[in-house]
C-alpha cells in the first residue's frame, strides 16, 4: 500500500505551518514524525486525521486511487491518535471504546473481543476488569491508553499516532514500540510524531523531519 500527498499547505492566522508538503509513505515500514514545538507535526496528523482542514492539497493518494480526506471510506481507513479528540469522563472505558466501534460499525461481539484483546495488551498486568471504570477516574497515561486502543480497534490500513508515548512509563513504551512494529508487519502504513530519541531510534524504520514547513524523508541510521 502507497499513501502519496503532494502540496498539502496549511496555515493558521496567517502563519504557514505547512508549505506544499510532499511524502510518499508505504507500507510494512514505520515512519517517526520529528521536528521542533510548533513545527506542525501534530497539525500534519491532524489534518490526514480530517481533524483540522486542509487549506489546499494538490493530490492524496491511496493504492491509486484519489482520497477525499472528509469521506467515509477514508475515516474507515485509517487509525488516529489526536488529543484534540476528548474522553467521554462519565463513560466507562469499555462503553467508551463501544460507542467507538459503533461508529465504525463494528460487529459487537467483534469489538468486544478487539477490546478485551487491547486492553490486556496495553493495560499489562492491571485487572482486565479495570475497563469497567469510568474514565475520570483514569490516570493521564491509562487515558492515553484508551485512546490509542480507539484509534486501533476497526483495525486500520493507516495508523496516525501523535505523540504516543508521551505520559507512558517505561513498560508501556516498550509495549506500544512493538505492538507498532506488529502493524507495520501486519502491512500497514504507520506514522508517529514523537521528541523521544530513544522510542525514535527503537521503533522506526525512517525518520521524517518537519522543519521550515516541509517534511524530509531519512533513513533512521
Amino acid at each position: 500500500m502507497i499513501l502519496k500527498i503532494e502540496n498539502l499547505s496549511k496555515s493558521f492566522s496567517g502563519r504557514t505551518i505547512l508549505d506544499n508538503v510532499c511524502i510518499t509513505l508505504s507500507s510494512g515500514k514505520v515512519y517517526a514524525l520529528t521536528g521542533e514545538n510548533g513545527a506542525g507535526k501534530s497539525t500534519f496528523i491532524n489534518c490526514l486525521s480530517a481533524i483540522t482542514s486542509i487549506d489546499s492539497c494538490e493530490l492524496i493518494e491511496f493504492n491509486g486511487k484519489i482520497v477525499d480526506i472528509q469521506s467515509v471510506e477514508w475515516k474507515k481507513s485509517i487509525g488516529f491518535l489526536s488529543d484534540f479528540v476528548p474522553l467521554i469522563d462519565e463513560l466507562t472505558a469499555h462503553e467508551f471504546l463501544n460507542l467507538h466501534g459503533a461508529i465504525y460499525h463494528l460487529n459487537k461481539q467483534y469489538c468486544n473481543e478487539r477490546i478485551k484483546d487491547l486492553f490486556s495488551l496495553f493495560f499489562n498486568g492491571e485487572s482486565i476488569e479495570s475497563y469497567n471504570n469510568v474514565l475520570q477516574s483514569f490516570s493521564t497515561g491509562m487515558r492515553k491508553k484508551v485512546r490509542i486502543i480507539s484509534g486501533l480497534l476497526h483495525n486500520p490500513q493507516i495508523v496516525l499516532l501523535d505523540e504516543p508515548f508521551s505520559g507512558l512509563d517505561t513498560t508501556s513504551c516498550e509495549i506500544l514500540s512493538n505492538k507498532i512494529k506488529e502493524l507495520a508487519n501486519e502491512n500497514k502504513i504507520v506514522l508517529f510524531s514523537s521528541h523521544n530519541d530513544t522510542n525514535i531510534k527503537v521503533t522506526a524504520d525512517r525518520l521524517l523531519e518537519l522543519k521550515s514547513q516541509k517534511i524530509f524523508d531519512s533513513k533512521n541510521s
